[in-house]
């Protein structure tokens, strides 16, 4: 795809030219290679979201799942558009918009798709029960004492300001507990887990809700939830915005691009992907604590390789191993998935971190054995864009068993080409 051809093109709004008429949304799908495309959501000609698929049809239904979860009502309003571009096309008109008989089929067939997937996973019995649901509410700290109020009460209340989903939320759906950024920047992130206690009503009189309050909007009149609180992490375990968007998954979450709203409802993926973020969260707590207790004991009770060895049995079996199978799921390199056969591999040695570099996801690597062995005994590497650099005293047999050539290569962050320049400069053995 010529990408400077595609941003003159959209920048001069060449998706909505020649249409009767304008609409609040847009559904922009772009086809960057076969079988490979963006898809851009705006409102009002402004980015709210972008996202990648493998296909066409997979774009389509994302876009829908994330619309609805705004407005379930605004496909019968007509609020949207969907407009294709595709530069090779017969007639050189790389955008085609598709008419409204078109978008309603495609939403159809979309609903259709979600109600068979979701009858697959009814029991035989198919009691009329309905899915539980998984929430996301925030709260803003320069507003309301989030830490406090979930601390100090089992049994808490949260306002409900999209309304549109009175009807959706159910007792038992699960509700993860957003702290904004507010005054303190880094502090963003889930800090909580709740269950769904009671269905909406109206605002209550609780002068202990009250008393978290830094303003009067308490006041006002709206709807809350009755949520029981199963799991609270204002600091350690606690999932920080960072760590969300350097995931495969939930780095689409839409809290992360649109900010404003109180109430989010999760697609099935990303609640799966963040039940299993937050549960392998919960080792990082026994990590700290296992850390701190060992560097307590004297040198006559324990030497440095015992300590070294003692710290990462424990951390590799639990929150650093964990939060890299969130992140990555298999090596990094040859692709084994198989937990039991991936090791996670600091790319700075446990001997020379710090007990914050040991955390770190970004100093680690998911590799299985043969290629953690080439990389901690220094016999491979990777350059700045994450292209793999071979010692040459490796010969081609040893290269060929070990399932290492030049072509490999992995992808990098800005914070995990820190750690690999110290890799390349202390531990790599060029020759």
């Amino acid at each position: 795809m010529d990408l400077l051809m595609y941003n003159n093109s959209f920048a001069n709004k060449e998706y909505m030219k020649k249409r009767v008429k304008e609409t609040e949304y847009y559904i922009l799908t772009t086809k960057l290679r076969e079988g490979r495309y963006k898809l851009t959501i705006l409102r009002n000609h402004s980015i709210i979201n972008e996202s990648y698929h493998n296909g066409l049809t997979a774009a389509k239904y994302s876009a829908f799942e994330w619309l609805i979860s705004i407005d379930p009502s605004i496909f019968e309003l007509n609020k949207v558009s969907m407009v294709h571009y595709k530069e090779d096309r017969p007639n050189g008109e790389p955008w085609v918009k598709d008419t409204n008989i078109e978008l309603r089929k495609n939403f159809e067939a979309y609903f259709k798709n979600k109600i068979t997937s979701q009858n697959a996973r009814l029991p035989m019995s198919r009691e009329s029960t309905q899915e539980s649901k998984t929430w996301i509410f925030q709260g803003n700290p320069k507003i309301f004492d989030i830490d406090n109020y979930v601390n100090n009460h089992k049994i808490i209340w949260w306002s409900l300001r999209q309304e549109h989903y009175i009807d959706r939320i159910q007792k038992d759906d699960e509700v993860y507990l957003w702290r904004s950024d507010g005054a303190q920047k880094g502090t963003g992130g889930i800090l909580a887990k709740c269950r769904v206690k009671s269905l909406p009503i109206k605002k209550i009189d609780d002068e202990s809700f009250k008393a978290y309050w830094h303003t009067n909007d308490w006041e006002n009149s709206y709807l809350v939830v009755e949520l029981e609180v199963l799991d609270v992490r204002p600091e350690d375990g606690f999932i920080s915005r960072i760590t969300l968007l350097k995931h495969p998954v939930l780095n689409e979450l839409l809290i992360l691009r649109l900010r404003q709203q109180t109430n989010y409802l999760l697609p099935v993926e990303q609640a799966m992907a963040l039940q299993k973020l937050w549960d392998s969260s919960k080792g990082s707590l026994q990590d700290v604590a296992t850390l701190n207790a060992i560097g307590k004991l004297s040198n006559n009770d324990i030497t440095d390789t015992e300590k070294e060895q003692i710290i990462k049995s424990r951390i590799g079996q639990s929150a650093f191993k964990n939060e890299l199978l969130a992140n990555e799921g298999k090596c990094t390199l040859c692709g084994v998935s198989d937990e039991r056969f991936l090791i996670a591999s600091h790319i700075k040695p446990w001997s020379q971190s710090n007990n914050q570099e040991r955390l770190d996801v970004n100093n680690g690597l998911l590799l299985c054995p043969n290629h953690d062995a080439l990389f901690d005994k220094g016999y491979i590497s990777f350059d700045g864009d994450g292209i793999i650099l071979v010692s040459e005293s490796l010969d081609v047999a040893t290269k060929v068993f070990l399932n290492i050539n030049g072509t490999m290569n992995i992808d990098i962050n800005e914070r995990q080409q820190h750690y690999m320049e110290w890799h390349r400069v202390n531990i790599y053995k060029p020759r």
